[in-house]
């Protein structure tokens, strides 16, 4: 499954000053005394969150006890990004809809990185894998593409192209491949588990310029759409 939730890159400096230009609006029609020469921006980063516990839970997530994304999140989908300050971070995730966290963590974020925040594990206890994600241009005329293993029964996956070499191989439950180059063209992609389950991913277009995430997701256990399979997404 293929998803392109963002096109362009976020502008976090454009935002950051667009933020803090705000501010100083909103403190002087608050009738406070300020001067535009003082607004400073404030430090940001940006992430984004991607569903990949197996199961039927939909999940919502939080900021600092801040509800920051918008409907819920089933198995495989996926948030845009989401500006945020600097530092650490309570991230709390809730079963969709209701207050019941199902999880809790500390985030740490630092000045102008992007972020991808995955939920991995079983929907009655799941954990968050944050990776910071690599999103400068890849090489003229290339691509770059990186494996995250999210498939939690799995002692650990590789990612072959059909008939040909094995991009990564044994990449461990919870871990993110470095991103490596990669020619532009379609590929037919096998997630190969170690267990000898695995799943097709056929007629992906790899476009020039752009950076590709490939998610090990489900389970060697699990039936249907909770079985082990694979999503790719650019950016």
């Amino acid at each position: 499954m293929k998803s392109n939730l963002l096109k362009n890159r976020l502008n976090l400096r454009g935002l950051m000053l667009f933020g803090a230009a705000a501010a100083f609006f909103l403190s002087v029609a608050a009738g406070c005394k300020s001067d535009i020469d003082d607004a400073t921006p404030q430090e940001a980063a940006a992430f984004n969150v991607y569903n990949a516990s197996p199961g039927p839970l939909a999940v919502n997530f939080y900021l600092d006890n801040l509800l920051v994304n918008g409907p819920a999140l089933a198995f495989t989908q996926q948030s845009d990004y989401i500006l945020a300050y600097t530092g650490q971070r309570k991230f709390d995730i809730t079963v969709g809809g209701t207050n019941q966290v199902l999880a809790t963590q500390t985030l740490s974020f630092t000045n102008n990185h992007y972020y991808t925040a995955f939920i991995a594990g079983s929907n009655s206890a799941p954990v968050v894998v944050v990776t910071d994600d690599d999103l400068a241009a890849p090489a003229s005329g290339k691509a770059k593409i990186r494996l995250v293993q999210m498939i939690p029964d799995a002692t650990s996956v590789d990612l072959n192209v059909s008939g040909g070499a094995t991009l990564f191989a044994d990449q461990a439950f919870k871990s993110a491949s470095a991103f490596a180059a990669i020619d532009p063209g379609t590929y037919n992609f096998t997630v190969q588990a170690s267990d000898a389950a695995s799943a097709a991913l056929n007629n992906i277009t790899i476009q020039a310029g752009k950076s590709y995430t490939v998610v090990a997701r489900g389970m060697i256990a699990g039936n249907g759409d909770f079985g082990v399979g694979g999503s790719v997404y650019s950016r």
